[in-house]
């Protein structure tokens, strides 16, 4: 019985289970692993015990919103012109000396006034003032400040998780912009009436005699509105404006503490099982079973890249990896 023992060897067995295995490195974690024992090794492949007895303090990222804002670059262009009125002319005769006898045996009598007479009746006159503009720059922002974990750093002690946070500034960009500052308007103005004063000679007694001269007459030009001015929009443009593209915070980038697998404690075979999941996902190409710079790099890229709490491998990661049994 012994001897039958004795040739009966597990090694083969195991070995060939964990070849049917797709995806299992077993060359890699019988090469670089600190535990050659095949039973042991099957045993780490069939789902190691991920116990989150250990508090980090991790970076839970911000949350950003997208959003389109619209600037304008320059304002509604309204132009106003102005069409005058049209003014016709006629003339008036006026009497500046009746008539009277040439010869006279009775004077007649006159007196002497002077008499406004109007040749231009009172308006209203509009005018078109056009607009005042200014230029302006302003800045706009289109991403706030955003925080990240340094790939590949590892917080020594507790409270120093800020040592490993690197900043990126926010970003601006500026627009020019072309406002009215005084839009157009029209201006009213009045226009008195004019006059022009003119002699004239009139008589309060009439004489008596023979012959007649003539009255004397002066002609005087006056002016009248024929057709009001117009007012109308000689230019129209329409307001043009520019789209930005916005990243803003949401929600802030905050350090607390998360309970999370201890680094200091971590077996190879838990070790392999992060680093397949980060293999397969496309941040690590060799799986050494072993906590080195590739590996954190690669799982701080990928909290990253997945709006995962950074910093440690806490249970949101090992979730999201599907490690631990929801």
């Amino acid at each position: 019985m012994t001897d039958i023992m004795r040739v009966f060897d597990p090694t083969s067995v195991i070995r060939s289970l964990l070849a049917l295995v797709p995806g299992i490195p077993l060359a890699g974690c019988l090469v670089t692993g600190t535990d050659s024992d095949p039973v042991a090794i099957a045993s780490r492949v069939a789902g190691p015990d991920f116990s989150l007895t250990c508090m980090a303090e991790v970076l839970r990222p911000a949350v950003f919103t997208e959003q389109d804002k619209h600037v304008p670059v320059t304002d509604n262009v309204l132009e106003l012109s102005k069409i005058p009125s049209t003014i016709s002319h006629h003339d008036i005769r006026i009497q500046t000396e009746p008539a009277r006898f040439a010869h006279e045996q009775v004077a007649s009598e006159f007196v002497e006034r002077t008499e406004k007479i109007r040749i231009m009746d009172e308006r209203i006159e509009l005018d078109v003032v056009p607009p005042v503009y200014r230029t302006a720059t302003k800045q706009i922002k289109l991403s706030d400040p955003r925080t990240r974990w340094k790939p590949g750093c590892r917080a020594e002690g507790d409270g120093n998780a800020a040592t490993c946070l690197e900043t990126t500034p926010a970003r601006y960009t500026s627009v020019t912009q072309t406002l009215v500052d005084v839009p157009a308007r029209v201006v009213q103005t009045r226009i008195p009436a004019e006059y022009m004063e003119v002699q004239r000679l009139i008589r309060i007694k009439t004489g008596q005699g023979t012959g007649i001269i003539p009255a004397r007459y002066r002609t005087i030009q006056v002016r009248r509105v024929s057709k009001p001015w117009q007012i109308r929009v000689s230019r129209q443009v329409p307001q043009t404006s520019r789209t930005f593209h916005l990243h803003l915070k949401q929600r802030p980038e905050q350090l607390l503490k998360m309970p999370a697998l201890c680094t200091d404690r971590l077996q190879p075979g838990q070790l392999r099982h992060i680093q397949l999941k980060l293999q397969q996902a496309g941040y690590l190409s060799t799986i050494t079973g072993t906590l080195d710079t590739l590996t954190l790099s690669a799982l701080h890229r990928y909290q990253h890249d997945n709006q995962l709490a950074a910093g440690a491998f806490t249970r949101e990661t090992l979730n999201h990896m599907a490690l631990l049994d929801q």
